[in-house]
């Protein structure tokens, strides 16, 4: 399984999703499975997992259209490539 989260908040902000960020990060690498974090802010120098983070520029984000009682009661998919993140998402 390939994961992909997306957060505005990276440490050394803190704050209970960096906490939980934080505590993922940890899990996803010690079970080693391939993680990428989506984010607008750059991660921190002596962040552990800060090569796992991709950084996306405010002015390239978008924001996904969805309607608002349909979508969340059937989910959506959103498709990205974790291989290769420069590419756009799509839903």
């Amino acid at each position: 399984m390939r994961i992909a989260y997306c957060s505005e908040s990276l440490p050394p902000l803190v704050d209970g999703v960096t906490r939980t960020l934080s505590e993922l990060a940890t899990t996803l690498r010690e079970t080693a499975h391939p993680f990428l974090f989506l984010s607008a802010v750059q991660p921190h120098p002596d962040l552990v997992w800060r090569d796992r983070v991709h950084v996306v520029p405010r002015s390239r984000c978008r924001s996904i259209p969805t309607t608002a009682s349909a979508s969340r009661r059937q989910g959506r998919s959103i498709r990205c490539s974790i291989a290769s993140p420069r590419t756009s998402c799509t839903s």
